[in-house]
This record gives structure tokens, C-alpha cells and sequence, in this order.
């Protein structure tokens, strides 16, 4: 494992996101990992505890694509580099051809403008120095400081905009449910 990735992984980890970034990695190496013919019939959903839950256009295609659960399981863990699906599913639900519409960027991230107004308190640097601290080389320091202060930046900016904070993990959001995306659909999954 090279530096950079360790460094990243403790990052993730000191911040308190690590295993949840790490599952979210999924929706950016599916293409990859499961093949153009899978990937085009189906779109992974959620993930939950270890477990991908994936969208297939028809029951019969769900479960062919089930058969190979397995390969598909190895091969995500492989591209992570660590064991983060414990399982694969797939449901016929189906799913939209287009992308849903979304937010503007603009509405969802601030301008590089709006982040070097925000200041960031004592605490938060203190935190962040101490995570870059244990970085090898300076480069590595200052692309952990980097990357530290500009999340930092935008948990603080998404703060003073009032975006809610998450009870189940913590991070903020922008809607009207009580809880953000992802522990909105663990929570309708388990119930």
C-alpha cells in the first residue's frame, strides 16, 4: 500500500467517514468492476452494512446477475484494496435510464470565493495539524492539510447555510427529511 493511501485511509478514518467513503466508493468502480453488459442493466442503489444493494431492469436479468454476486463481491473489494462488500444483491425494481435532475453544483458546493471567507476555529486547526503531523513527507503534508482544511471549509460553510446535521451520522444535509440520504435508505430497508 503506498503512503498517499494510507494517508488518505487515515484521513477518512480521523474524520470519521472512513468506512461510509469507502462503501460510497462503490458507485464510482461499478462500471469497472462489473463489465459494460452488467453495468448497463443495472445500477447499485445503496449500501448497507457491507451489503450493495443493486437495481436490475427485470426480474430475470436480477437474477441472472445474481449468479455472479460472488465474482462481482471480489472483484469491488479488489479494486477498494480491503474487504468493505460482505454480499451483493440485486432486486428487480428497475431503474431510470437518464439521471435524475439534480441540484446545481453551485447549490450543493461553495465557490472557492465563499470558502476562503470562512474561518475556521482554533479547535479545527489544532485538529487538522495534528493529522497532517504524522505524514512523511512534506508533500504529503501539505495535500493532507490541503484537503483537510477545504472539508473542513465546507462543513463550515454548510453549517452557517443551516444545512441539518444528520442524528444517524453526523453529516450535513439539505431536504426536509430527518435524516440524510443514505441513513434514509437504511432505514426503510430494515424496516
Amino acid at each position: 500500500m503506498s503512503p498517499m493511501t494510507e494517508a488518505v485511509r487515515a484521513f477518512l478514518d480521523y474524520w470519521g467517514r472512513g468506512a461510509k467513503a469507502r462503501e460510497n466508493l462503490v458507485f464510482f468502480i461499478w462500471d469497472d468492476a462489473v463489465g459494460a453488459e452488467i453495468a448497463k442493466r443495472s445500477r447499485p442503489r445503496a449500501v448497507q452494512s457491507g451489503v450493495l444493494y443493486v437495481d436490475a431492469e427485470s426480474p430475470v436479468v436480477a437474477n441472472v446477475f445474481q449468479t455472479e454476486a460472488h465474482r462481482i463481491r471480489d472483484k469491488l473489494n479488489h479494486l477498494l484494496e480491503q474487504e468493505v462488500i460482505k454480499e451483493v444483491r440485486f432486486s428487480s425494481r428497475g431503474f431510470e435510464r437518464q439521471p435524475r435532475a439534480r441540484l446545481p453544483r453551485a447549490a450543493l458546493t461553495p465557490s472557492d470565493a465563499d470558502l476562503e471567507q470562512v474561518a475556521l476555529d482554533d479547535k479545527t486547526l489544532a485538529e487538522i495539524e495534528g493529522l497532517c503531523a504524522s505524514a512523511e513527507t512534506p508533500e504529503l503534508r501539505n495535500l493532507l492539510a490541503y484537503v483537510a482544511t477545504r472539508v473542513a471549509k465546507i462543513e463550515a460553510w454548510r453549517k452557517k447555510k443551516r444545512w441539518k446535521k444528520c442524528p444517524a451520522c453526523g453529516v450535513r444535509f439539505r431536504g426536509k427529511s430527518d435524516l440524510c440520504e443514505p441513513c434514509r435508505v437504511k432505514r426503510n430497508t430494515r424496516a
